[in-house]
Parts: C-alpha cells; sequence; structure tokens
C-alpha cells in the first residue's frame, strides 16, 4: 500500500489491445446494355462502408464504504501513511486495500441493460492486516465492440459525358448497436463494503470514548446494493444514423 506506482500496475486505460478496421468500395457491373428506364433502375449501383471492431477497455476495482475510512485503514496498518489503490474507471476509491479474486469474475451472455457481466461472488475482502494482490490476477475487460457504416450508391446518367445525378443513403451504425461506454457509469462497478461488528465505548484518546466504531479484526461484507447490482449494465449508448443525400456531377 506505499507504493503506488506498483499497486495500481496494469495496462493503461485507454489501451485496445486489439483494433481491427475494414474500409471497401464495390461498383457493380452494368447488367443491361441498352438504355431505358429498366437500364436506368439496374445499372449504376455502388456500395462502400467502413467496418470496425475493438476489444474492451480495461477495467479495475477497488472497496468503497467503510474500508475506506481513515480509521479503518489505520488500523489495518498501524499508521496513517497509507497510498490509496488507483482505479481506471470514475468509482473513487481511498483504501490501500485491494480486492481478493477467487475465480474469473467475467461472465458470458447477452450485453444487455440489466444484465451482470461481472459476478462479485468471484470477489473477496482481505481479511484484517492483508492488503490484497499487488496486481489483478485477473484481466477484466469491457465488452468487445463492432460498428459497421454502409452508404448505397446509385447513379442516373445525364445525357452524353460525365453528366450523372447520385442519390445516396448513408446508414452509419447500420445494425442499431448499442453497448456500455463510460466505466463507472454505463456498469455498476461499486464494490460497496460495510463493517461486521461495531462497538462502542472506545476511548478517544482524550478521557473519553466513542460509540459505533467498527472493529476491523471482525471482518467486512459486501452491502445487498452491491450484491444486488455489482457489475449490471444500467446504460447502454449508439444508435443508428441514416443519412440520404442527393448529389450532381458535371
Amino acid at each position: 500500500p506505499f507504493d503506488p506506482r506498483h499497486r495500481s500496475y496494469g495496462v493503461l486505460a485507454y489501451d485496445r489491445t486489439h483494433i481491427l478496421n475494414v474500409s471497401y468500395n464495390y461498383q457493380f457491373p452494368d447488367l443491361i446494355s441498352k438504355g431505358g428506364v429498366l437500364g436506368s433502375l439496374v445499372n449504376g449501383w455502388q456500395v462502400s462502408g467502413i467496418t470496425s471492431w475493438a476489444s474492451g477497455v480495461p477495467i479495475s476495482v477497488g472497496f468503497q464504504g467503510d474500508t475506506t475510512s481513515p480509521g479503518v485503514q489505520q488500523a489495518f496498518w498501524g499508521t496513517p501513511d497509507h497510498v490509496g489503490y488507483r482505479v481506471q474507471n470514475a468509482v473513487a476509491t481511498g483504501s490501500s486495500i485491494t480486492p481478493v479474486f477467487t475465480c474469473n469474475p467475467v461472465l458470458g451472455g447477452k450485453n444487455k441493460v440489466g444484465n451482470k457481466i461481472l459476478d462479485v461472488n468471484c470477489m473477496g475482502i482481505p481479511a484484517f492486516g492483508q492488503s490484497g494482490p499487488f496486481t489483478s490476477p485477473q484481466y477484466i475487460r469491457m465488452p468487445s465492440r463492432s460498428n459497421w457504416d454502409l452508404t448505397l450508391f446509385k447513379n442516373f446518367k445525364l445525357g452524353e459525358g460525365n453528366r450523372k445525378i447520385q442519390f445516396r443513403f448513408g446508414a452509419f451504425n447500420i445494425f442499431n448497436q448499442a453497448v456500455p461506454g463510460t466505466l463507472g457509469q454505463d456498469i455498476d462497478l461499486r464494490l460497496d463494503t460495510q463493517c461486521n461488528v461495531r462497538v462502542n465505548g472506545v476511548p478517544n484518546g482524550i478521557g473519553g470514548t466513542v460509540d459505533n466504531i467498527c472493529d476491523p479484526t471482525k471482518g467486512f461484507s459486501f452491502t445487498s446494493q452491491t450484491l444486488e447490482n455489482f457489475g449490471k449494465i444500467v446504460l447502454q449508448r449508439g444508435h443508428r444514423v441514416v443519412e440520404l443525400a442527393l448529389k450532381l456531377y458535371f
């Protein structure tokens, strides 16, 4: 807990281990040699698009709640000079104690609002005096994402030469895919902790006592909110955009 650089060791928050981008453009051959209405409808079609796929961003998690209180932290280490664990998402943590992993928390299944992508049962809270792993044994990422942008062109010739009118139909994110985006907002990553035992009559150091003080030696547990909602997708982002255009070439 006193080595924040190595304590937060891992891949960078913006890392995308695998990225694939494919662009394409194809002009269909003219199937009818003669002009006329039929030729105008069948000939002159063209399609282009961009398809991309990227692996998800890294996820790191940290505790909130009773384990992050200054008194508990000092009780764990015997000194107030501890450094909080840094997580790569919007969920803040002041804890120098990191989660213990008992199994791989990544769940399969569809990425829909209300579904869970992480299993809180694979995570635990270190016993009193233990810090948890310095480097997470589990490589956790957000769901991967893909995107398809496609544009269809229809060219209508205008007399002789290169004059033509081009009709364009473009669909960006054509399959209307929505995925969770912002860490800590679109997926519930709160590991909220609560003290198992609280005691009264604890000396305060100035001749008095204080009640309702956490006894860290009796351990901690996750709150009901965390047990119910951790790893759940609460919001997805992304929608289809359709564009129509008419262009004159002369």
